[in-house]
């Protein structure tokens, strides 16, 4: 009986793994899906410490911040400063990455292209950027799963005139060719 017991166990346990209940973390052929925000470049773009030790510079998919890094003599683009702001009050979080089925992992720079969300929360930050103004959609290719709930997010802040949205905040910003050549596609349709 104890035997039939320790078996009954075993199965149990390699069921539970197998179905994803066992605790472990999804694996990824992209990169890991889990770390601490250990830096911040610019609104979307952040460096993540992986769990095995090793450090990647991870790109926000779906969204693109005002730039804060430009060359001597140019300005930093309106609102730059404030999206750096709220991606830089998530560093030394614990987040959970995750990425876009069968679709590019690096983006041109090299830099992982991931969904990134704080343990614990419900919304990527990504969908934080996009639903509170600070940033607006970015498309790396026309494919990617989630465009639709970014697009209403989107949709949402521009009509409530949030952050970047706003006339007052960033006169011209809600004509999206203003915001120069980031390499996105804002919209595919």
């Amino acid at each position: 009986m104890r035997m039939l017991t320790s078996q009954a166990l075993i199965l149990s346990t390699f069921f539970l793994a197998a179905m994803g209940c066992g605790g472990g973390e999804e694996e990824s052929s992209c990169g890991p899906t889990r770390g601490e925000i250990v830096g911040i470049s610019d609104g979307d773009t952040l460096k993540v410490e992986a769990d095995d030790g090793e450090t990647y510079t991870v790109r926000l998919l779906l969204v693109d911040t005002p730039e804060t890094n430009v060359d001597p003599g140019e300005s930093p683009d309106c609102y730059g400063a404030e999206a750096k702001a709220f991606t830089s009050g998530f560093k030394y979080h614990e987040v959970k990455l995750s990425y876009e089925p069968g679709d590019e992992c690096l983006d041109r720079y090299g830099r992982l292209l991931a969904y990134v969300t704080p343990v614990g929360a419900k919304e990527s930050i990504n969908e934080q950027l996009v639903a509170e103004g600070y940033a607006r959609i970015c498309r790396i290719d026309c494919d990617e799963s989630r465009y639709d709930e970014f697009v209403a997010l989107e949709d949402m802040a521009i009509n409530d005139a949030l952050g970047v949205w706003s006339e007052e905040t960033c006169p011209g910003a809600t004509d999206l060719d203003t915001w120069g050549a980031s390499g996105c596609n804002q919209r595919c349709r």
